[in-house]
């Protein structure tokens, strides 16, 4: 369960680049090491997996709450080093043969461990509660219980007929804990972080709008993660752009104006991702008469006709600047056919 919860996190990580859903991760991967250096009596090993376990548990937290720009003092993190300092001074202790006592060796980092895990249980349940809603009631109660469970067991390791019983209840939160991170770092209030979740008012599908628009539209979008295709400099710094050149330079946010298939790999991934973090993805390109020029205006109105296909199927918005000096009038009309034009746009 430990390995499987390790793989799932990272993959998280990996797809949307959440930096608690990686610390977690580990975290499950080194108590994975602890469980399996108890059952071969690897008891160093064991204890300090098991501090950086409860540390890097407590360390995702805290950044966790630090992105979601809850107010923690500027050093707090420092806090998630107490099991990892704890445990390695009793085993310095140990190994310079000051105390060989169970209790002291494994007990004591077992209970600073824990005691971590219940304050990341803490902050989750009393913290969260808003941005996640039930998600965050259910972990933060789980890690108290297993926190509060890994701090009882120098006690209970050592009463032998109790050892059936804790070892269910600890597979059984183990268990728990798992599956509530990994629904907890799959929801959407985890992977659309840095995406505003604004209602914007916009059917689907393929939209022209007037470069005097476009000036208000930039305002209207500035906060959101629009994908852009642009020939001018002057756009939100939180859109995702592409600049569209015919220079060739090896930088990977430059694209060559024929190169129409990378331009519509690039739209369709991003709208398909958009989707799936539940939010509308909005695609901008205010180079539709530079494109024209290098591709000829068939091959553009196929390329605007895909598109449209692409963001009605993800339920997105393709919009394009269209200077209508620029275009013969039987151009427009067959542009007009392909979409129908934006009357107005709003952010609710």
């Amino acid at each position: 369960m430990s390995l499987f919860g390790f793989f799932l996190l990272t993959y998280v990580y990996i797809k949307y680049k959440r930096d608690p859903a990686l610390w977690w991760g580990l975290a499950l991967l080194l108590l994975f090491v602890s469980l399996a250096s108890e059952t071969i009596n690897l008891v160093d090993v064991q204890v300090l997996s098991r501090a950086l376990f409860g540390m890097l548990v407590l360390y995702g937290t805290i950044g966790l709450l630090e992105e979601e720009k809850i107010v923690l003092s500027k050093h707090f993190r420092i806090l998630s080093l107490v099991p990892l300092i704890v445990t390695g001074y009793v085993e310095l202790g140990r190994v310079f043969g000051y105390s060989q006592d169970w209790f002291v060796s494994v007990g004591i980092p077992y209970a600073i461990s824990g005691f971590a895990i219940v304050l990341s249980g803490f902050f989750i349940f009393s913290l969260l509660r808003e941005e996640y809603n039930q998600k965050a009631r259910f972990l933060g109660v789980l890690l108290l219980f297993y926190g509060f469970h890994q701090m009882l067991y120098p006690f209970t390791r050592v009463a032998t007929k109790l050892l059936p019983f804790t070892f269910v209840i600890s597979v059984f939160l183990v268990a728990l804990a798992i599956y509530e991170m990994g629904k907890f770092t799959l929801s959407r209030e985890f992977i659309t972080r840095d995406i505003p979740i604004l209602k914007v008012k916009m059917k689907p599908g393929l939209l022209f709008i007037s470069p005097k628009k476009y000036e208000e539209l930039k305002q209207l979008l500035k906060d959101f993660p629009v994908l852009a295709f642009v020939r001018y400099q002057n756009f939100p710094e939180t859109w995702k752009t592409f600049f569209v050149t015919s220079i060739h330079e090896h930088e990977s946010d430059i694209i060559f104006p024929t190169a129409l298939p990378l331009m519509s790999a690039r739209v369709v991934q991003y709208l398909k991702e958009a989707e799936e973090k539940g939010t509308r993805g909005i695609v901008i390109f205010d180079c539709l008469e530079y494109l024209k020029m290098y591709n000829g205006f068939e091959a553009i109105a196929k390329f605007l006709s895909s598109l449209r296909d692409y963001a009605l199927l993800y339920n997105g918005a393709v919009i394009g600047v269209l200077d209508e000096n620029a275009w013969e009038k039987k151009e427009l009309v067959i542009l007009q056919r392909i979409a129908s034009s934006v009357e107005e746009i709003q952010l609710g």
